[in-house]
C-alpha cells in the first residue's frame, strides 16, 4: 500500500515543483531580503531592494500564484519590522496601499517568464511537427502512388475488388 500525497500542479518527470514548496521559498526569500534591507537608511531604499529580490525570485520561480503570496510576505514583513518597529502591523493609507501594490507587481516577471516558456515550448513543438509532417508526407507519397497502380491494375467490376470501392453503388430493387 502506498500512502503519499498528491500535488495538484505538480508534474512527474518534468522537475515542475508544487506550488506550495514555491511558497515556502518565497517566504524564505522575502525574509532574507528583508533582513537585507533593514541596513538601509530609507523606506524607498529598503523597499527597492525587496522588490529586486522578489521579482528575479518570480522569474526563477514562473509560478504568478506563489509570486504573488510570497509579495503579500514580504509585505507583512516590512510592514512590521521596517517601516513599524517589534512586529507591529499598521495601515498608513495610501503609503501602505503603493507599497503593497508595487510588491503584488513583482508576480509580473513570473507571468513574463511563464508567457516565454509557453512561446517557446509552441515553437519547438511546430517545428518538430512541420518535421514528422514533412516526413509522413514524403512516405505517404510513395505509399499512394503504390496504392493508386493496385487500383488502376484491377478492372473486374463486381468480385469484390478494390476498383469496386472505387465505383459509385448501385441500387437493386427488390422485386418480391
Amino acid at each position: 500500500m502506498h500512502v503519499g500525497v498528491r500535488y495538484r500542479n505538480a508534474v512527474q518527470g518534468t522537475g515542475e515543483r508544487p506550488w506550495e514548496l514555491h511558497i515556502v521559498a518565497g517566504a524564505v526569500v522575502a525574509a532574507g531580503a528583508v533582513l537585507a534591507a533593514a541596513p538601509l537608511p530609507t523606506t524607498a531604499a529598503r523597499l527597492a531592494l525587496i522588490w529586486v529580490a522578489l521579482a528575479v525570485y518570480a522569474w526563477s520561480v514562473p509560478d504568478a500564484a506563489a509570486a504573488l503570496v510570497t509579495a503579500g510576505l514580504a509585505y507583512l514583513f516590512l510592514n512590521s519590522f521596517l517601516v513599524h518597529r517589534y512586529g507591529e502591523l499598521s495601515w498608513d493609507g495610501a503609503a501602505s496601499l503603493a507599497q503593497l501594490g508595487l510588491l503584488a507587481l513583482t508576480a509580473v516577471p513570473a507571468l513574463g517568464r511563464r508567457w516565454l516558456d509557453a512561446v517557446r515550448n509552441d515553437l519547438a513543438l511546430t517545428a518538430e511537427l512541420s518535421t514528422l509532417v514533412s516526413e509522413h508526407h514524403s512516405t505517404d507519397m510513395e505509399f499512394d502512388t503504390e496504392f493508386d497502380t493496385e487500383f488502376d491494375t484491377e478492372s473486374d467490376a463486381g468480385s469484390g475488388t478494390a476498383a469496386d470501392l472505387r465505383q459509385p453503388a448501385r441500387k437493386q430493387e427488390n422485386r418480391g
